[in-house]
Order: C-alpha cells, then structure tokens, then sequence
C-alpha cells in the first residue's frame, strides 16, 4: 500500500476559486490507497464509471457483499484519517464548513456543489458526493427532505427552527401575492415582516461566529433553505412558487406556453414559442408547433393579435375579429373618431395592417362614416 505524506499546496494546485483542485485532490487521496481499495471506490461511488452494487464488486472479487461492505468502511477510515495529514482535504473541509455556516446551516447539495466548487466534470462531481456523505460526517450530517427527493447536510449538532419558521412566512408572502418571485422580492417581503429580528438563538451563534454583515447572511441563509425546502421550488426562469403552482411545475402544454409568454413580457409567433418551450427545458418532451398552435387557440388566456401571433388576455388585449375591436373602442371612447386615431387603437390590439382596418370600416352595417372623416357605430 502506498501512504502519502502531509502535501503542501502549491499554485498548480489552486482551482479558479483559490480552493484546491478537486483532481489534485483526488490523485493525493487515490495514492494513499491500495490498488484493490482505488478500484472498489471508483465502482462503488460512481468515479470514472458507473455505479456497482455490493453484490458486484463482491463477485468481480470473488468475496461476498459483506465484505465489500467492510472494505469500504476501512477505506473511508483510511480518507477520514487524511483530514489532519494532507493539507488539500483539511483545506477543502475548512471551506465547506465555512460556506455552509455562511449559507445557515443547512445546505441542500445540488446547491452546494453547485455554488461552492467551480464547474466539476462528472467524475469530480462524483468524487465531491462520495467526500460529503463518506469523509466529512464528523462535521455534516446527511439527511433527506420528508419525500426523500433532496439530499441535504446540516452541521454536526445545529439543530435551529429557523428553517421552518423562514419557509412557512415565505409560503405565507407567496399565497398573498399568488404568483412567482424572485429572490430579492421574497427577501423584501422577509425585510418587512422582519424576519430577520425573529431568527433563533443557534441561528444567530452562527451570525455572530462569522465576521459579515447578518443582512448579507439572512439573504444567503434565506437562498439555501429555499431550495432545501419541498414545499416551495424555483422555475426554469428562476421565480420562486409553490410546488404545486402550474407556473412553477407546468404539466400542460398550455401552462409552458404561459410561461415563455409571460417571461417573454410581449406577444409572439407560435413557432417562437415552440422554440423558447423547448430551450427552457422544462422536461424531455420536445414541444411541436402544431401541438402549440392548438393550445394557443383553445384556451381563452390567449389572444391572437397577428398572424400567427399570439399575446396574454391579461395584458388588456381582446379577443374577437377587427371589426369587434374597433366597435368597443368606439363605444368605449363615446364619440366618433378619426382613422388615424382608430388605428392607434387598434395597433394596441392588433399588428395588422392598415388595410386590414380600413376594409373593416367599410362594413357601413356595423360603421358610420360621418362628417370630418370621422367613423361611428352604425344605428342597428
């Protein structure tokens, strides 16, 4: 067995961050292990190939599961006994610890691994899951949301109501308004319930162990538990809601396209749509532009405004033929008007041509043409 003494860190060795350079880091802790202990742990954590159960490394070494199982615990042993000899790993522990009290105290670990470390291929990736559930137990205790679909680590011994209590009075703000928000709506809503004066005694020991300022801490704190919780989940276009929100977990074809429309803040073609539907991401399923097209013309949030062009209800345009917008706005307005001043209107409504309002206005069964080249609502 090959051992590795204490190694000392040097530029090479520095990631973008300044942190450790997690293959740096992995070939020190690789080199501290037998060939035998190397390769069990690639297969049974996944690193540089896919996941094997006990029960086929068991066999690939003609041992039972059992013992596979032990030699991983003695592996894990072996790496947890590097924290005090290989200054890359006592670095790296010191740093998440910080980051994860700086995040208060409950780190959910996409989120982790995704704002800590810099981009990490898959087998890094790997590495850094099999490091936090295996190596830093002494510091971070792994557990999983209610419905077991997160993983998440808490520091060893912090146990604070401040989770619950954070998320209950975002639900509350999030039902109020009843639509989706961004970070720094929700942490302005927080700052005027006052949230941050209400948090609870471990969560402020944490606060005051840390030289920064506690608003800069409240809003990483109230970030980190946000996507801890079950309860509330962010969108493709980064608004928090409610989990079961159709503008937060679209199902329907109809509620993706109301999101790209309401992102998107101003009326689309229905090719454009399809294209920002499947860009999104929203799932695997590739949106098609007739499926699309249909929705847009069966559900009465929609609009057309132009040719193949479609906008929200929401946004105050009408539905119904040229010739119905020009008679509400005549009626609306109460006097008669001008062409000029009908297709201002109407461009408000509809991108149609001047044309297209011209020929509507020659229906002398719905329109008057009156002195001063003035149109009114013909007498029925």
């Amino acid at each position: 067995m090959k051992k590795n003494t204490t190694v000392q860190l040097d530029n090479h060795d520095l990631d973008e961050k300044g942190g450790p350079s997690m293959s740096s880091l992995i070939e020190d802790i690789f080199s501290y292990l037998s060939e035998q202990e190397v390769d069990i742990t690639k297969k049974r954590f996944g690193i540089f190939e896919r996941k094997h159960t006990l029960e086929e490394i068991g066999k690939t070494y003609g041992v039972t599961r059992e013992r596979i199982r032990q030699i991983e615990g003695s592996i894990v042993k072996k790496i947890v006994s590097l924290n005090q000899k290989n200054e890359k790993l006592k670095e790296l522990k010191t740093s998440i610890i910080q980051f994860v009290k700086e995040y208060g105290g409950i780190v959910e670990e996409y989120f982790l691994i995704e704002n800590f470390f810099k981009e990490l291929n898959e087998n890094e990736r790997s590495f850094v899951e099999f490091l936090l559930s295996k190596i830093l137990i002494e510091d971070l205790v792994q557990e999983k949301t209610d419905g077991g679909n997160k993983v998440f680590y808490r520091l060893n011994g912090f146990a604070s109501n401040s989770l619950e209590k954070i998320i209950k009075e975002v639900v509350d703000i999030l039902e109020e308004v009843k639509e989706p928000l961004n970070i720094d709506d929700i942490l302005e809503r927080l700052s005027i319930k006052k949230t941050i004066e209400n948090i609870d005694d471990k969560l402020l020991e944490i606060y005051n162990s840390l030289d920064v300022d506690n608003s800069i801490l409240f809003k990483k704190t109230v970030e980190s538990y946000l996507h801890v919780s079950s309860v509330v989940k962010k969108n493709v276009f980064g608004l928090w809601g409610t989990k079961s929100w159709k503008t937060v977990s679209p199902k329907r074809m109809s509620d993706k396209i109301y999101l790209v429309l309401n992102k998107a803040g101003k009326p689309l073609h229905f090719k454009d749509i399809t294209k920002m539907i499947n860009e999104s991401g929203f799932d695997k399923k590739a949106a098609r532009d007739v499926t699309v097209h249909n929705e847009l013309i069966i559900d009465d949030r929609y609009v057309l405004v132009g040719r193949g062009i479609y906008a929200l209800k929401s946004w105050g345009y009408r539905s119904g033929a040229v010739a119905d917008i020009i008679e509400e706005i005549i009626r609306e307005k109460g006097i008669a008007m001008t062409k000029s001043e009908i297709l201002e209107e109407v461009s408000k409504q509809r991108m149609v041509k001047d044309s297209t309002v011209y020929l509507s206005l020659t229906n002398d069964k719905r329109f008057n043409k009156i002195s001063a080249g003035k149109y009114d609502l013909a007498k029925k």
